[in-house]
């Protein structure tokens, strides 16, 4: 199972490429997104435009969002105050925490050091 972190999902909006390779690589089955990643992409300008914002919403009804709930919150915040995340990130490295996933991000150097988190690059370079 893998969580998706949100810089990916921008690198594919903003048609970079390697994200989009990557993106339609992915399987219907097993693919994970915080609701905090949704929160990030929506509060993106870009979402002004409905026509926009709907396929935003439809690319990500293809997978698995997981709620804060209060064990993630938890995780979340000893991630934040042990390791000096800030919020957002420490509720991505949370949800695949619990969720046992590996998490796909392009700021490996936010993630790498927060113990028992699988963290991978899905790509060399980021438009993001």
């Amino acid at each position: 199972m893998i969580v998706i972190d949100s810089n990916i999902l921008i690198d594919y909006l903003r048609d970079f490429a390697p994200a989009k390779r990557f993106i339609m690589s992915l399987p219907d089955q097993g693919v994970f997104f915080s609701a905090v990643v949704e929160t990030e992409l929506l509060a993106g300008r870009e979402n002004n435009d409905v026509v926009l914002r709907a396929m935003l919403l439809q690319m990500l009804s293809k997978w698995s969002k997981v709620s804060v709930d209060n064990t993630i919150a938890v995780i979340a915040g000893d991630i934040a105050r042990e390791y000096g995340v800030q919020t957002p990130d420490a509720l991505v490295a949370a949800t695949a925490l619990e969720s046992e996933s590996i998490l796909y991000t392009n700021n490996i150097k936010h993630f790498r050091h927060i113990k028992n988190l699988k963290v991978r690059k899905p790509y060399p370079q980021s438009n993001t």
